[in-house]
């Protein structure tokens, strides 16, 4: 179904029913392409990193925001093809918004870890608490998300406005910068000043997201937390000091 259809049903505005599909702007194909194997880039690293270090928390984590951002980016990809397909609109949206979700999960657990190495005395909740909370805090807001998300594109199927996923969208409290673009992305509804420029999402949304999951590459938590434990190193001391008898 494309969007002029759709419209065309609810009884939209005659004035929308020229614009250029549910973006009101056709995805640019190289950018949709870029964040694609960045991000594909970043979930095999995660992957691989994941089984080295036997971190397997970070499957379901970090890995998995990544194969959440590729599909969003994806489906974007499609829509540069096929510009007034709602389908992949869709996709988009909810594959976007919920992606950050398990990737602040990952955060929370490092946080725990930190605090573990570290030392539990210096923190007023012990590592399990940290995780415990945070984590439940984190689903229900994936769960908020999936539910704003699908609210959204049944508005967009619909051509209704998009006040009840904005409320959603409202209650992400886990990612300030991205709530808050988020919110006021859909401030003006589905044709807003916001929303129907690209480039406020490829900045404010997948660099973003782009960079903070780049962030935990390059500072895997299974090379620094292990760092300065003393019993991460001992199979290798023991293999030293055979090695040198």
């Amino acid at each position: 179904m494309t969007l002029p259809s759709v419209f065309a049903t609810a009884g939209g505005s005659p004035q929308l029913l020229g614009d250029i599909g549910p973006y009101n702007y056709v995805p640019t194909e190289w950018i949709c392409i870029l964040f694609l194997v960045l991000y594909s880039i970043s979930t095999v690293l995660h992957l691989g990193q994941a089984l080295k270090f036997k971190l397997w928390w970070m499957l379901p984590t970090a890995t998995f925001a990544g194969l959440l951002e590729i599909l969003g980016w994806s489906a974007r990809f499609w829509s540069s093809q096929n510009p007034d397909l709602l389908t992949p609109y869709e996709m988009q949206l909810v594959g976007t918004i919920i992606a950050p979700t398990p990737l602040v999960a990952a955060n929370f657990i490092i946080l725990g870890k930190i605090i573990n190495q570290v030392g539990p005395q210096y923190s007023r909740l012990t590592p399990k608490l940290y995780t415990i909370i945070f984590c439940c805090f984190d689903v229900i807001c994936l769960i908020v998300q999936a539910f704003g998300g699908a609210t959204a594109a049944r508005a967009v199927s619909q051509g209704t406005d998009a006040n009840d996923g904005r409320e959603y969208y409202a209650r992400r409290n886990c990612r300030p910068a991205l709530s808050i673009y988020r919110t006021i992305e859909l401030a003006g509804g589905w044709f807003g000043p916001v929303i129907t420029t690209e480039r406020y999402f490829d900045w404010l949304d997948g660099a973003m997201v782009t960079l903070a999951i780049y962030t935990l590459n390059f500072f895997h938590p299974g090379i620094w937390l292990n760092k300065n434990d003393p019993n991460a190193h001992a199979p290798q001391r023991v293999a030293d000091e055979e090695a040198s008898i």
